[in-house]
């Protein structure tokens, strides 16, 4: 929503004409400008829901998932953009390592997966057979979104991406095979305090 809240406090048009005359889907914001200058109170956004990705929504207390990650974004097939059956890390550890069983704790959420996630914050109990209706509801929410969904066909990983710069992302096509070392600081630029 930042893009459509600075937007709209700039006195600027957040639509797209020119992407809107190549087929893209509109701009996804909602100006939360009131929230943002203190015109409104805290927790009264214009927003219900959050569209997650192609596999996830938020709605309310809600969130639904209809499919796992690894078709869409490893490249396996791109034309099944609710991915595989399978949920890979869904339950939480402390820091940003990958954990030595990588395949720990998978979730078969190919029928939807339903979290409580006031209830419950670290989606712990999946509830989707205690509310059938919900995971209805939100399943054909989460269908009409996605008529929006742009998905291009983005090609195949290259593992050179976050190769080249010591395991951070960053250019890797048409550039030097060399890794390039890190910019030292030049005197003339320091800040002595």
């Amino acid at each position: 929503d930042w893009y459509a809240t600075f937007s709209r406090l700039a006195g600027v048009d957040p639509a797209d004409a020119r992407a809107a005359a190549a087929g893209l889907p509109p701009v996804d914001g909602v100006d939360q400008g009131a929230l943002l200058l203190g015109g409104a109170a805290p927790g009264t956004g214009l927003r219900s829901e959050i569209h997650l990705s192609a596999r996830a929504l938020l709605s309310g207390r809600w969130k639904f998932i209809a499919g796992g990650m690894t078709a869409v974004e490893m490249g396996h097939d791109p034309h099944a953009p609710l991915g595989d059956r399978w949920v890979p890390f869904s339950d939480y550890l402390p820091g940003y390592d990958i954990p030595p069983e990588v395949l720990r704790n998978l979730t078969d959420c190919h029928k939807g997966c339903l979290y409580d996630i006031f209830a419950d914050p670290f989606e712990a109990n999946e509830v989707a057979m205690e509310q059938p209706e919900v995971l209805a509801r939100l399943k054909a929410r989460l269908a009409e979104l996605n008529k929006q969904v742009f998905l291009p066909d983005r090609g195949v990983a290259d593992p050179a991406g976050c190769t080249r710069w010591n395991g951070f992302y960053g250019p890797w096509i048409d550039m030097s095979s060399e890794p390039q070392p890190p910019a030292r600081p030049r005197a003339e630029h320091a800040i002595v305090v």
